[in-house]
């Protein structure tokens, strides 16, 4: 999980699967880990993030309902609803996440008191200075990717300086292929551009990405025009680069602080390339997210007075809990109740559940309707089947039920019993030969065969209308046989 869910809120930030209560989504970036659940035709409720996030988000998934997605501002603070009524709101303030173009991070201050949540985040002292002022915090939940003692690299700035060192070794006699995520360290591709004087060549979804970030038009789709180019990451393999250098001498490069056991043990440190000519592939620690000496200082900086991992495979040991300890506040938070008009948003269907729980008594103590004079019962009807009966006018305008509600369902039939099985769509079958327009469905579904008694043989798209993915009733009549209320079954009426 990377995501959290504010307690006894309706809040969830990077969770976008089902959760009981949760009704206001807040997505800080547009990474894959962080946007599970999220699907074109999400309706589950509004989602807030920044412009830029907005902007990508619509690009990637196209939405049937953009109207649900909604522009926070870095760097302001707005008021957010918490019911339907807006009697309870809450402030939230967004910060900059110092992480991949889009990415925030979210202070929430309402009920519950004050909770920072810091997605994946790089720490910078200047830029995240102004959160000393809003703490002490309720709650923390912090970007503890590399939340260990041992993860320890350099800032950004010498990363930066190195990358640009192993690049120079290279860039007038190899190809050279960079190993990155979709999103993130776009600023390193406009650098080595700038630099060398050269073109990077991206593929066509990465293209379209910096187009919408506005990145300076130093990339290219033409792998002819530069012998720099950037992959996924995971492309860039040993297996990969063995078979590039069978028709050019290529490198491959990954910026990533996962290799951060030896910094600098594959970059070309004295300028030359005699350290690094014999190696496939040079590891650069460039990271987008915080090294451990950088949680602390930030940690110290906030001062919360509960901290909770975002990571959760990859809890604080006994180490980093003691590291971190010492930079608690230990004062209590404040107790607070859950407004009223915040639970019934939190549960909309709990009122609805009421009324039916007082229908179904009311029904139990005086009688449920349909009961005749005698006390006989009403007749039920079998599983996934309802009993349509045909008016004695033709044509008649039979009427199915559906939910306990009645509704026309249109065409013609004689004065037989009529069928309707119901599975994506309604689809009612009549006893005409002739197609009738409830005969037709764009999603048939099954009907009751002849051949095998009381078995049901699925109806394909019917051959003469391919493109509408309709069916004939009527193909099949010889084959029909009409299930009665009781289960019995007769013949399909002749024409």
């Amino acid at each position: 999980m990377h995501g959290c869910v504010l307690p006894s809120s309706p809040v969830a930030v990077d969770i976008f699967t089902s959760h009981p209560g949760v009704r206001l989504y807040f997505l800080t970036h547009l990474h894959a880990d962080h946007t599970v659940g999220l699907t074109p035709s999400w309706s589950r409720g509004p989602i807030y993030c920044s412009a830029l996030t907005k902007a990508m988000l619509l690009h990637k998934f196209h939405y049937e309902h953009p109207e649900l997605v909604h522009v926070l501002e870095v760097g302001e603070a707005t008021l957010v609803p918490l019911d339907e009524v807006c009697n309870e709101t809450m402030t939230v303030t967004v910060v900059d996440a110092n992480h991949c173009p889009g990415a925030v991070m979210f202070l929430f201050q309402a009920y519950f008191g004050s909770v920072l949540c810091t997605g994946d985040f790089r720490y910078d002292p200047d830029l995240h200075a102004g959160l000393k002022a809003k703490g002490p915090f309720d709650y923390l939940y912090l970007d503890n990717t590399y939340g260990h003692p041992s993860c320890i690299f350099p800032p950004r700035e010498e990363a930066r300086k190195a990358l640009l060192e192993t690049v120079g070794c290279f860039v007038n006699t190899h190809e050279i292929i960079i190993g990155m995520d979709s999103l993130g360290k776009e600023s390193l591709l406009v650098e080595i551009a700038n630099h060398f004087g050269v073109k990077i060549h991206v593929t066509l979804p990465r293209w379209q990405l910096l187009h919408i970030q506005e990145q300076p038009d130093v990339f290219t789709l033409d792998p002819d025009e530069t012998n720099v180019h950037v992959l996924m990451k995971h492309e860039v393999t040993r297996k990969r680069i063995l078979a590039e250098n069978e028709l050019f001498p290529t490198v491959g490069v990954l910026t990533s602080a996962l290799f951060a056991g030896d910094p600098y043990a594959d970059i070309c440190k004295d300028g030359t390339a005699s350290n690094v000519d014999q190696k496939l592939i040079h590891r650069v620690p460039y990271s987008d997210h915080s090294s451990f000496s950088e949680l602390v200082a930030f940690v110290e900086l906030c001062r919360p007075r509960k901290m909770v991992p975002l990571v959760s495979e990859r809890n604080l040991d006994l180490d980093a809990i003691t590291y971190f300890a010492k930079f608690l506040d230990h004062t209590p938070s404040a107790t607070f109740v859950v407004p009223k008009s915040v639970e019934a948003f939190m549960n909309p269907g709990a009122a609805a559940a009421s009324c039916g729980l007082t229908r179904r008594l009311t029904k139990k103590l005086l009688g449920r309707p349909g009961r005749s004079a005698g006390g006989g019962q009403q007749q039920r009807h079998p599983r996934g089947v309802e009993y349509c009966p045909s008016p004695s006018l033709s044509p008649p305008t039979p009427r199915t039920r559906t939910r306990g509600k009645d509704h026309h369902s249109g065409g013609c039939g004689r004065a037989e019993d009529a069928l309707v099985y119901r599975g994506k769509r309604r689809w009612t079958i009549t006893p005409d030969t002739s197609l009738a327009p409830s005969a037709t469905s764009r999603n048939p579904t099954a009907v009751v065969c002849k051949d095998k008694p009381g078995a049901v043989r699925r109806l394909g798209p019917f051959a003469s209308s391919p493109r509408r993915n309709t069916c004939d009733v009527t193909a099949f009549a010889p084959s029909l046989q009409l299930l009665q209320p009781s289960g019995a079954l007769k013949p399909w009426p002749k024409a």
